[in-house]
């Protein structure tokens, strides 16, 4: 029986209850091939996942299996640091037996654009592309297709669904199944009794895409239950009644990309950066190939292509934040590939800002020489995942070829008191690690890299800077096993401890990476989370003690409750670190019936200037970051009610589901409108905050619940309504709406 639960060993013979516990650091060494840390801790230590290569003998179909595929956008000549997003797990049975993973422009031939015969719809040279990256997407619903039962949708993708689905062209991705508008029709007619109109056998349907598969549980499966994340996301983006006098489903035509479960991408979303650059690829791809058909063809298309709006509802906790991440680097380097030298239209992306407000996954930490600070990381039993933890901070030093870092880290584990290895030498961009052992066995490891932000790197070369940034990653094993492997972590209170010799001191961020499935009834990955006694969990009365007070005190102002707080565990800086960027619109949630922050919707990072200033809350820095939201949508209909309406698993269903990316979802549609009635600006960002400053919006609000520029840090430029199609509602008609 595998141990699990709280055991506090020490090292020597006399450790609590007589067990003697031995525990070793090894030495700093480089990873094989230079691996990214989180592939390298799946892949080499001791993390749950069961990843194999693909020379092994024994693969069998079903097998998650590392492969090398290449992001086509990104050469691999002048962007070298974006090598590790070529690394991928793909399970067996979305690859080609063959062995060609190779990523291709889609074949014009076998793009979609009215030509079709009675299989498919002539498209608007007006259109809208909404590219939707989710998991559990339905391809079948009535509003998702037009009057006539045809499907509005041109392109799905289903990223880990079956090769052998595939048409019988040869398919235009590079792993999963995919199938255009009129091979969609062609299953919809078949499963439908011969007629688009007819009862849809969804269940069989799905099955023949891709989209459903029951035969194992970290496979698509979500369409098998009432709620599906994808099936409201979709709908609240594009999803429209047929025939609506609106023209919302003529304009609009959607390419969906089904997204693995994080059985697959990893709970932490090790190889998450991976596929959603994948599905970003693939959307511009069949969007611009469409375009380029129709002009061709003497179509009066839209100069530089179809407009886009991608909704991408996923992101991660940890990282520091701006440029330096690896996906907002790859991202900004994408559009700037696609507006300056393809010279297209830049792709508006909307993403959530996070649900993780309450979740004490983010501290700040300022150590001074003499001044060692320390934190608690309180990792729980019977957890079956892994947890890691991010340490950033910068430091100013004459250009040098090797730095060492300043911040000495101390991480031990529960009851155990090992020095742990004084940080090595480095040269830009390197990392190392070195692990911790108990009895021999490896239990967690430590990576320390010189992190090099994405314009700092041009044709290969690493440009000198006095700024440095630096990174730790701490990997603990899962606390309960399953398998046998004797590689179990001690649950209880690891400790990190920092300290520096430097006289200024540092501003150190620390952030628990993301553990949590996107599939429902996940339950074999528990958060771990920092504690420290001075973190208040509830106010006076029991409710959750938020960011910011509300509604205003006596005095007219909003309480900030984390510069009040004696803690280093704060609520600010928990913003979606793979939205925190230029890049992407950033849509936080609130309450429709007063216009209260939702509690879970994360918070950013703080301001430069102002009350917020100071060493109580985190100082921004960094290039082409994004500390705040850029406004909020409802994802809340009252104090009694929690969640928005839209459409569930099955067609014509509707449930009720809660949390920032059905705030991403309603400002997608947003977006979309804007653009449809020709008041869009430049970029989705931009857009949405210009329309929540809009007095036209707020002309209904009392004074006291106008812009609060006071809760910037949660609601961004200000709170949207809902957006209707044919008089449909989401939530209540509150304050905010018009």
């Amino acid at each position: 029986m595998r141990r699990s639960g709280p055991m506090p060993w020490t090292n020597g013979p006399d450790g609590p209850g007589g067990i003697a516990m031995t525990y070793t650091w090894t030495n700093w060494d480089k990873p094989k091939d230079d691996i990214d840390p989180y592939i390298h801790w799946a892949t080499v230590g001791p993390g749950e996942d069961q990843i194999k290569r693909e020379d092994e003998s024994d693969l069998r179909d079903g097998d998650n299996v590392l492969k090398f595929i290449p992001q086509r956008f990104l050469p691999d000549d002048t962007w070298y640091h974006f090598k590790h997003l070529d690394q991928i797990v793909v399970p067996t049975l979305a690859l080609n037996p063959d062995g060609d993973v190779g990523v291709k422009q889609p074949e014009q031939a076998n793009l979609p654009s009215g030509e079709d015969g009675t299989l498919s719809t002539v498209i608007d040279p007006k259109t809208i592309i909404a590219g939707v990256i989710d998991v559990g997407m339905p391809l079948g619903h009535r509003r998702l297709r037009f009057a006539d039962g045809k499907t509005r949708i041109l392109s799905a993708w289903q990223m880990i669904g079956n090769w052998s689905l595939n048409p019988a062209r040869f398919p235009d991705v590079p792993f999963g199944c995919a199938f255009y508008e009129h091979e969609i029709n062609e299953h919809l007619q078949d499963f439908s009794g011969g007629t688009f109109k007819g009862r849809l056998d969804e269940e069989a349907f799905h099955k023949r895409l891709g989209a459903l598969n029951l035969s194992q549980v970290s496979r698509q499966t979500s369409l098998a239950q009432r709620a599906s994340h994808g099936a409201h996301v979709l709908d609240m983006v594009a999803g429209a009644d047929p025939g609506a006098t609106d023209n919302f489903d003529e304009r609009v035509r959607i390419i969906a990309v089904n997204a693995p479960s994080s059985a697959v991408f990893g709970a932490s979303g090790t190889y998450l950066d991976s596929y959603m650059l994948h599905a970003i690829q693939h959307v511009a791809d069949v969007a611009d190939g469409i375009w380029k058909k129709m002009k061709d063809a003497g179509a009066d298309v839209p100069e530089g292509g179809f407009p886009i709006v991608i909704n991408l509802s996923f992101g991660k906790h940890a990282g520091y934040k701006d440029i330096h991440d690896r996906f907002a680097a790859a991202l900004d380097q994408f559009q700037d590939i696609r507006v300056k030298k393809q010279r297209k239209a830049r792709i508006g992306i909307v993403m959530p800002t996070g649900n993780d407000n309450l979740a004490r996954c983010n501290a700040f930490l300022e150590p001074m020489r003499g001044q060692p600070k320390a934190l608690n990381w309180r990792v729980l039993p019977q957890d079956q995942s892994s947890n890691f933890t991010e340490v950033w901070f910068e430091q100013v030093d004459r250009q040098k070829d090797e730095l060492t870092p300043a911040i000495r880290l101390s991480f031990n584990a529960p009851g155990a008191t090992v020095p742990t290895p004084q940080p090595p030498k480095l040269t830009k961009g390197e990392t190392q690690f070195c692990a911790l052992q108990r009895d021999g066995v490896t239990v967690a490891h430590l990576y320390v890299a010189w992190a090099v932000p994405e314009d700092h790197v041009r044709e290969g070369k690493i440009r000198r800077t006095e700024r440095n940034r630096f990174r730790y990653i701490l990997c603990v094993a899962p606390t309960y096993r399953l398998d046998g492997d004797p590689s179990v972590a001690d649950s209880g209170v690891w400790r990190i401890s920092l300290q520096t010799r430097r006289r200024e001191g540092h501003f150190v961020t620390l952030s628990i990476q993301t553990d949590q499935g996107l599939t429902p009834n996940r339950v074999i990955n528990l958060r771990s989370y920092f504690d420290d006694p001075g973190y208040v969990t509830n106010d006076s009365d029991g409710r959750p003690l938020e960011s910011y007070s509300y509604p205003r005190n006596a005095d007219g102002v909003y309480i900030n409750n984390d510069i009040l707080a004696v803690t280093p565990v704060r609520r600010h800086g928990t913003m979606n670190a793979s939205a925190a960027h230029k890049g992407a619109a950033r849509v936080g949630g609130y309450r429709a019936s007063d216009g209260r922050p939702s509690f879970y919707s994360s918070t950013g990072r703080g301001r430069r200037d102002g009350k917020d200033a100071g060493t109580t809350l985190p100082r921004p820095q960094g290039t082409k970051t994004k500390r705040a939201p850029t406004a909020a949508f409802p994802t809340d209909d009252g104090p009694a009610h929690g969640g928005i309406l839209s459409a569930g698993s099955t067609d014509g269903s509707q449930v009720v589901m809660r949390g920032t990316s059905f705030a991403a979802s309603q400002a997608s549609r947003r977006l979309i409108c804007a653009i449809n009635d020709g008041t869009a600006q430049t970029t989705a960002s931009e857009t949405l905050w210009l329309i929540a400053r809009s007095s036209e919006l707020n002309r209904h609000v009392p004074e006291i619940l106008g812009y609060d520029t006071e809760l910037i840090e949660v609601i961004g430029a200000g709170r949207i309504p809902s957006p209707r199609t044919a008089g449909q509602r989401r939530v209540r008609l509150g304050p905010f709406d018009t």
